[in-house]
C-alpha cells in the first residue's frame, strides 16, 4: 500500500483502509464527496504503510517485563525463597536471542490466526476548510 493515500474525514485518527487512492488530490476530492463530511470539519490524506506481525511482535516482546513476570510468578509460588531470582539481566547469553526468537513464534502465530489488517499513516497532511470548500463546489480540482 505504500505510495497511495488514504484519507480522514473527522480530522481523528480514523482513516478508511478500504478507501485508497493514487494521488494525495484524488483522495482529497474521495473524502470531500463523502456523505459523512460537515462544515467545520478537517480532512486529513496520508500515505498508509501496513502494519507487520513482525513488527508488532518485536514490540509486545519485553525483556524486562518477561524478567519482572518471571519474578513475581516465583514470588507467588514460593514466597521470599525465590530471593532475587532471576539473577540475570538483558545481556545474560543468548537472552536477546531467546526474544528474537519468540518473536519470530508470536508473529508466525499471528499471521497463522489474526493477521494484522491496519495500517499506520504517516505523512499526513491537513486540508484547509477554504480548499475543501474550493473542491465541493467544483471551484478547484483538489
Amino acid at each position: 500500500m505504500s505510495g497511495r493515500y488514504c484519507f480522514s474525514v473527522d480530522g481523528g485518527e480514523s482513516y478508511r483502509e478500504d478507501d485508497v487512492h493514487g494521488t494525495r488530490s484524488e483522495a482529497h476530492a474521495a473524502a470531500v464527496a463523502t456523505d459523512c463530511l460537515h462544515d467545520g470539519e478537517t480532512i486529513r490524506t496520508g500515505v498508509p504503510f501496513p502494519v507487520s506481525s513482525i513488527e508488532l511482535a518485536n514490540s509486545a516482546i519485553d525483556g524486562d517485563a518477561i524478567t519482572d513476570r518471571l519474578a513475581e510468578v516465583a514470588n507467588e509460588l514460593v514466597g521470599e525463597a525465590a530471593g532475587s531470582w532471576p539473577d540475570f539481566a538483558g545481556n545474560a547469553p543468548g537472552f536477546q536471542e531467546m526474544l528474537g526468537e519468540m518473536s519470530k513464534l508470536l508473529a508466525a502465530y499471528l499471521n497463522s490466526y489474526d493477521k494484522p489488517a491496519f495500517y499506520r499513516v504517516e505523512e499526513i497532511e491537513e486540508h484547509t476548510h477554504a480548499e475543501t470548500t474550493a473542491v465541493r463546489e467544483g471551484l478547484t480540482d483538489p
